[in-house]
């Protein structure tokens, strides 16, 4: 009698600590792509940035040529002021609610020969606690 009284523990036991493993698994996966939407969204508000505000100042390909190695540093409350009538409050970390850091979040764009709207890479640095 004690034995069949343990099985059902025994399952019970399993069936609980999958669903912990899982639960835990599934906040890890949520948290990573959470990074990289913002990473995207941060890479679009940079290029939309250099595309569409900053290009159009340009008088001279000397002056996208001097940022070529060492590239131009676009803050995220920059690109926020340039692009957006009001903040947008997606920059958060949604597990820790921290707010991304407005100053340490930022694009750092490298125009390339020919210095086209298409010719550049860009790296992002995202501040969210992640």
């Amino acid at each position: 009698m004690q034995t069949d009284f343990k099985k059902p523990i025994i399952i019970f036991a399993i069936m609980l600590a999958a669903t912990m493993v899982l639960g835990i698994a599934r906040k890890s996966i949520e948290h990573d792509n959470q990074e990289e939407r913002l990473k995207n969204k941060l890479g679009v508000l940079g290029a939309t940035y250099y595309q569409k505000v900053y290009l159009p100042t340009v008088n001279n390909v000397d002056e996208l040529g001097s940022y070529t190695e060492d590239g131009m540093k676009v803050g995220l409350s920059e690109l926020i002021s340039a692009i957006y009538y009001e903040d947008p409050k997606e920059f958060v970390n949604n597990q820790t609610k921290k707010q991304c850091n407005y100053n340490e979040t930022y694009v750092i764009i490298y125009p390339q020969n020919p210095y086209t709207e298409d010719d550049y890479e860009m790296k992002v640095n995202l501040e969210c606690g992640f």
